[in-house]
């Protein structure tokens, strides 16, 4: 209370300035005009004084709340929880049965609720409207702000009869709202409801206008968050692609590192199977251009015939050909080539995904540039080896001194001695060369001489040279002579070899190797007599008999020659020269007569053999 003794208007200024009880204030004015302090003008002035300050005070309550609204709406920066809070303090402010957000849809023209609280109906929660039309849409169509007291009997709303049912169903009587007003674009509205009649004040509508305001800003906060959010987990997303892509450069980097030094590997092969199988594992075999492994997992799950013609179907398509074993497990083979040639495959286990097939394909590249690489060092070899070949069959006062240096290369030393074989066969002496090149590896030269295939060893292969290309369908006959060393005597030895081979096949020694020593007394005459001397020795044994065949026609020679080889075995003899041996028995005792009753002896008869050996080797020579 103010002290009575005070003067009755600082009674009343006091009661003004203390913010006190409206009462006390009003109880003050009273007193204050029944002692006349005040004048009925003055008590007025006073009244509308304390009223200006109770609604500033109240402005301020309420800005203090919007701050703090705001404060608390700033915290939050998920879209839908952001409307959620607004809607849920707007309520709580207004002290209403409801609050709720509405959001524009252009496209239709249409409003809807997108967001509420205290909607106790899902029809309500969903109400979908015409822009224009009812409270909600006309807010919503930015007409400013907007209220009914009673909604159902208001005539100045345009309803709609489904709206209308949704309302009664909700009990809604009283609505007010602002319209969500951003830089001139109209995203919705702001609405509170009440389920009695509420004549909201204009305070109140300033409240829901301030909300509303400050929803527009928070939401294009949330928004801009929400988008920053989005563009930074775009940008992680997009970072970590990049990561993986730079992984996976990274890892197709070192891949190809590890390709290209296959090329200079000691095992290419090898290294590019091991590359290959670091990438997809096991079962991995790589192939010649028909189907021949050249490297793998074990033996091929198929038969070379069927890899070969699967090798030609992938290289007419272009495209990985999946197989199938006989256990029924998929197969993809790549066919690898280069200018329309085939150089070989790649065949591994499984169906090749579009990863396996990229590294089938990169594999593939460096396959081929090794089988390239194999042909061109193949042909130097074939061209070193025959220009060896040549160089060291010429005679001494022409021998090139570099020859050696080549030669060691091929494991020939100066002072070794050295084997020369001469291979005779039935197919081309290039493709013989071909098939003993594959079989000695590299050690020795082997070229193409004189019609013939040459092999030069410190040792004698003769019969595994038979051997090999017998395995290889070639049936061969090779003839072999030693040579002391490398340099001068190799052209004698050449010679020797070659007459060794040309008495074998006269022999018919076929498919197999031999020496002149080895041969005997034929070998020895044939490289060593002049033809003057092997004719001598053949005139004094065969003259007779020789011109006897050449002046009839008859084969006594022939006879001759069978009836030795069968160790003079009548039957046998007549059998071979398919004659009755009645017949045989006529053309000996002829022979007898021509040569003499002694013929047969040991002595006469080991003679005449010779001398038929040489008059064969002879006619051979003749003949080539």
């Amino acid at each position: 209370m103010i002290d009575a003794d005070s003067s009755p208007l600082l009674a009343v200024l006091t009661a003004l300035e203390s913010n006190g009880p409206g009462e006390l204030f009003e109880r003050e004015l009273d007193a204050a005009s029944v002692a006349r302090a005040l004048t009925p003008g003055e008590a007025e002035l006073l009244r509308r004084i304390d009223a200006n300050l109770v609604r500033g005070r109240r402005r301020e309550s309420l800005l203090r709340v919007l701050l703090e609204t705001t404060t608390d709406l700033v915290a939050i920066t998920d879209f839908d929880a952001m409307l959620q809070a607004i809607v849920r303090r707007t309520r709580m402010l207004l002290g209403s049965d409801m609050a709720y957000i509405s959001l524009n849809d252009y496209d239709a023209r249409e409003t809807f609720v997108h967001t509420t609280d205290g909607v106790a109906t899902e029809a309500y929660r969903n109400i979908r409207m015409e822009l224009g039309s009812g409270v909600l849409g006309k807010i919503a169509a930015g007409t400013g702000s907007a209220q009914a007291l009673d909604y159902i009997g208001d005539p100045d709303i345009i309803h709609v009869a489904e709206i209308d049912q949704t309302v009664e169903l909700e009990g809604v009587r009283s609505i007010m709202g602002a319209p969500l007003l951003r830089d001139g674009v109209l995203l919705g509205a702001l609405l509170v409801a009440e389920r009695y009649q509420r004549r909201y004040t204009a305070e109140e509508v300033w409240l829901v206008e301030s909300m509303s305001a400050l929803a527009c800003v928070a939401l294009s906060n949330a928004r801009l968050i929400g988008d920053m959010k989005a563009a930074l987990a775009e940008r992680d997303r997009f970072q970590g692609r990049l990561e993986v892509e730079r992984s996976r450069l990274a890892n197709e980097q070192e891949f190809e590192r590890a390709l290209v030094d296959c090329a200079v590997s000691d095992d290419p092969y090898g290294r590019l199977l091991t590359i290959l199988r670091e990438q997809r594992g096991g079962g991995i075999w790589l192939l010649d251009d028909i189907g021949r492994p050249l490297r793998g997992d074990g033996p091929l799950p198929l038969g070379e015939a069927a890899v070969e013609k699967a090798l030609t179907r992938a290289r007419l398509s272009g495209d990985v050909e999946v197989l199938a074993d006989a256990a029924g497990e998929r197969l993809s083979l790549l066919s690898v080539g280069a200018a329309a040639r085939s150089l070989g495959g790649i065949l591994v286990s499984g169906e090749a995904t579009d990863d396996a097939e990229r590294v089938l394909r990169r594999s593939g590249v460096m396959l081929s540039v090794m089988r390239l690489m194999d042909e061109s060092s193949r042909e130097e070899s074939v061209k070193a080896q025959s220009e060896l070949v040549h160089s060291l069959l010429l005679p001494e006062a022409s021998f090139e001194p570099v020859a050696l240096q080549r030669a060691a290369r091929f494991g020939l030393a100066p002072g070794d001695e050295v084997h020369v074989h001469v291979v005779a066969a039935d197919n081309s002496a290039a493709l013989v060369a071909d098939a003993l090149r594959a079989h000695l590896g590299g050690t020795g030269v082997v070229a193409e001489y004189a019609g013939h295939a040459v092999v030069l060893r410190a040792d004698n292969v003769g019969e595994q040279l038979v051997q090999a290309l017998a395995r290889k369908q070639i049936a061969a006959t090779v003839g072999v002579e030693r040579a002391a060393e490398l340099v001068g005597s190799l052209s004698d030895a050449h010679r020797a070899a070659a007459a060794t081979l040309s008495a074998m096949i006269a022999l018919e020694l076929v498919g197999q190797a031999a020496t002149s020593a080895e041969l005997g007394t034929v070998g020895m005459l044939m490289t060593s007599a002049s033809p003057a001397q092997v004719r001598s020795i053949v005139a004094v044994e065969l003259a007779p008999v020789l011109d006897y065949d050449a002046a009839r026609g008859t084969e006594l020679v022939e006879t001759l020659w069978v009836f030795f080889g069968s160790d003079r075995h009548q039957a046998r003899t007549a059998q071979l020269l398919h004659v009755h041996p009645n017949t045989l028995r006529q053309r000996l005792e002829r022979v007898g007569a021509l040569l003499g009753d002694d013929w047969q002896s040991a002595r006469r008869s080991s003679m005449i053999f010779l001398a038929l050996q040489l008059h064969r080797l002879r006619e051979s020579v003749d003949e080539r």
